[in-house]
């Protein structure tokens, strides 16, 4: 399994500039990239074979969890994450509706200290979807944490039905 992991790394480094400089002016399209690459995995049963091997497995006294908003609304299937060695998947921020978020672009790329921030504005899909979603991939093989807040648009009692949603 080393072999193929090792051949998709080769492959990586050589995409690597063409998606950084793919995203360069919109940085949630690397993001997107990445769900995408891990729903195909996961859809064509890969991840075993490109993920699960020695290079993944963490020996340390502590667990290792993705960050909230990472897997905002549970596209990246829970075992592909387990897979690239976490030992929580946390999903959300989930909110009880709709919302949109922040218009775009709403990151920014830092390449001094290699990092980003963000200010989304809370976009997701709904509670309702994501539990669905949650429900499709069966068996996650990992525990899941969920992150949760009232849909933003909600005022006073709005925000306390809102939440028994999520």
């Amino acid at each position: 399994m080393n072999i193929i992991r090792s051949c998709f790394d080769n492959f990586y480094d050589c995409i690597k500039p063409l998606v950084f400089s793919l995203t360069k002016y919109d940085l949630e399209k690397a993001h997107e990239l990445f769900v995408k690459f891990s729903q195909v995995v996961y859809s064509t049963g890969l991840e075993k074979f490109i993920l699960d091997n020695k290079t993944n497995q963490i020996d340390n006294n502590f667990e290792i969890s993705n960050a909230a908003g990472f897997n905002k609304n549970a596209d990246i299937p829970p075992i592909f994450l387990k897979y690239l060695g976490l030992d929580r998947v946390v999903i959300g921020t989930v909110t009880g509706d709709y919302w949109k978020g922040n218009e775009r672009p709403r990151m920014t790329r830092y390449p001094a200290t290699e990092s980003l921030v963000n200010w989304m504005g809370l976009p997701g899909i709904g509670a309702e979807k994501i539990s669905e979603k949650l429900l499709d991939y069966g068996d996650h093989q990992i525990p899941i944490t969920i992150n949760l807040m009232a849909t933003p648009n909600k005022k006073g009692d709005g925000i306390l039905k809102d939440l028994k949603k999520v």
